[in-house]
């Protein structure tokens, strides 16, 4: 049986904008880093309590990057800044990607929800 999790987003210090369901394969982050101007994609893993940095892809060597695969950093939240043209989306598989610059801009949070996790195909 596979397990779901909650991942709450919204904007740093706000209520809570999307609650996504996460399955134990985890989502990923893709962005512009904003040094390199190149592609970077950040990917987790998570729990109910804690997501965890799996590893990143990138095509630069943009500050903290890349992140090496297989290593798992455990970590509350994270955070993103969100603007209009950063090219910010969160993907999980076989769901469609949240892109959160269509719902609000400004630093986005996104870290487990405090509801259980459930089960799931």
């Amino acid at each position: 049986m596979m397990m779901t999790f909650l991942l709450c987003a919204g904007l740093l210090g706000g209520p809570t904008i999307a609650r996504l369901p996460v399955t134990e394969e985890g989502f990923d982050i893709h962005f512009t880093h904003s040094l390199s101007q190149t592609p970077v994609v950040m990917h987790f893993t998570m729990d109910h309590h804690t997501l965890y940095l799996t590893g990143s892809t990138s095509e630069g060597d943009g500050a903290d990057l890349p992140y090496i695969r297989g290593v798992k950093m455990s970590m509350e939240y994270v955070t993103h800044l969100v603007g209009a043209q950063d090219g910010v989306s969160l993907t999980r598989p076989g769901q469609a990607a949240l892109k959160p610059a269509d719902l609000a801009q400004g630093a986005w949070t996104f870290s487990p929800c405090k509801d259980r996790p459930t089960s799931g195909e």
